[in-house]
C-alpha cells in the first residue's frame, strides 16, 4: 500500500501489522485500537489522525507527520522517536505538550472533585443546621 489516499478512513481495531503505508495520506484517519506493529509509515502523514489504543512496536515512522496526531500518553513510550528523522524534534515537542496538557486535565479533575466534596459537605452541613433549627424551635 503505496502513496494511498486513506484520509478519514475508520481503521479502528482493525489488524494492520506489517502492511505498507509508506507516503499514504491518513490525515484524520481513525486508528482507534489498530495494530501497526512492524507497519511501514515512512513518510506517511498522519495529521490529525485518532492514534488512541495503538500497537507502535517496531513501527516505521521516519519522515512521518504527525502533527496533531491524538496519541494516549503511554504510546509515546513504544514508538523510538530516534526513528522519525525530519519531524523528531517536532514529534517531541507535540508528545511532551500532549504529557503536559494530560498533567493538567488531571490536576483540574483533582481539584473537582475536591470542590465537588467542599460542596457537598457544606450542603450537608446546611441540611443538619435546618433541622438543628427546626428541633430546636419546633421541637
Amino acid at each position: 500500500m503505496m502513496d494511498l489516499d486513506l484520509a478519514q478512513v475508520d481503521f479502528s481495531g482493525i489488524d494492520l501489522s506489517g502492511a505498507n503505508l509508506q507516503n499514504a495520506n491518513l490525515r484524520y484517519a481513525n486508528l482507534r485500537n489498530a495494530n501497526l506493529s512492524g507497519a511501514n509509515l515512512y513518510n506517511a502523514d498522519l495529521s490529525f489522525a485518532d492514534l488512541r489504543g495503538v500497537d507502535l512496536s517496531n513501527v516505521n515512522l521516519t519522515s512521518a507527520k504527525v502533527y496533531k496526531a491524538k496519541f494516549e500518553e503511554k504510546a509515546a513510550e513504544r514508538v523510538q522517536l530516534a526513528e522519525v528523522t525530519d519531524d523528531a524534534e517536532d514529534t517531541a515537542r507535540e508528545v511532551t505538550k500532549i504529557q503536559y496538557i494530560l498533567t493538567e486535565v488531571e490536576e483540574k479533575q483533582e481539584r473537582r472533585r475536591y470542590l465537588t466534596l467542599v460542596v457537598v459537605a457544606l450542603l450537608d452541613l446546611f441540611i443538619l443546621a435546618g433541622i438543628l433549627y427546626l428541633l430546636f424551635f419546633y421541637g
